[in-house]
């Protein structure tokens, strides 16, 4: 099985330089850097790293359970990076990627790492949302931050790329001056066409409401939507859209009976 056996890491040619050669060569290099954890679980971790000249997110993933991999399998750390890739091809705000790569054994995915660059001066918008209430008064910062997200996500759909995860935690926001918006964490996402599409699109669509609808009026939702729709005034089909965005999740939700969602379920 040695044929199968081995590692695609590549380091993006543009961010070729002395820092990246010399901590991210190799996937070991990768797991054997150090810095602050952001978070882990039992398959994944994410580490800060403070390099002498750039800050980075390392991304590193193991799979113990392995063994239950089909053969050549995709990983989600290639499906992540080349998403990624795909989005800022677009032309899309995304983080930008430095390296990305994974180790196979017989075929069976071992390990892979993502690592991106530190978008400066940002938090998730739904986190500094919340945490920060009186954003939602200054009217300029909110349309502002509505708008790109708006158009951003018209420009994506528009490309037959859907996100599958588009929830406010996976928008970056940046805190220091003008907004500036990034989306992050897409392993699910990619090009989709026909009936398909049409569904995905509700879906992305319907995980931006699933909070934003609690932090934001009905006027600024509804600007969301026109300026996502380049429209003015709502058409009925417009009208038919939304309900179906509103009610996507419906069948996820808990009884009435019961407590009703959590505002912040998914920050």
């Amino acid at each position: 099985m040695l044929l199968f056996n081995y590692d695609s890491w590549q380091i993006e040619e543009r961010y070729r330089d002395a820092e990246t050669l010399q901590n991210f060569a190799s996937l070991e290099d990768v797991f054997s850097c150090r810095g602050e954890l952001i978070v882990k679980d039992k398959t994944s971790e994410v580490i800060k790293f403070v390099g002498s000249n750039k800050t980075y997110y390392l991304k590193r993933y193991t799979d113990p359970r392995r063994k239950y991999f089909r053969f050549f399998r995709s990983s989600i750390v290639k499906a992540e990076s080349e998403n990624l890739l795909s989005m800022a091809e677009i032309g899309l705000p995304v983080p930008n990627v430095i390296a990305h790569g994974e180790r196979r054994e017989g075929g069976l995915f071992v390990i892979g790492a993502l690592i991106t660059e530190e978008v400066k001066d940002s938090a998730n918008l739904a986190f500094y949302l919340k945490n920060n209430t009186e954003l939602l008064k200054d009217r300029k910062w909110l349309h502002t931050v509505i708008d790109q997200v708006a158009d951003s996500v018209r420009e994506m759909h528009e490309h037959k790329f859907v996100h599958r995860d588009l929830n406010l935690r996976n928008v970056l926001v940046r805190t220091q001056g003008p907004p500036v918006i990034h989306f992050i964490d897409c392993p699910a996402g990619g090009f989709r066409s026909g009936p398909l599409l049409k569904r995905e699109i509700v879906r992305d669509l319907a995980h931006l409401d699933k909070v934003a609808r609690y932090l934001l009026g009905k006027n600024d939702l509804l600007r969301f939507y026109k300026q996502y729709r380049s429209i003015n005034k709502l058409t009925q089909d417009d009208k038919k859209l939304i309900e179906q965005i509103r009610h996507f999740h419906d069948k996820k939700r808990v009884k009435k009976s019961q407590k009703t969602d959590d505002p912040y379920r998914v920050i």
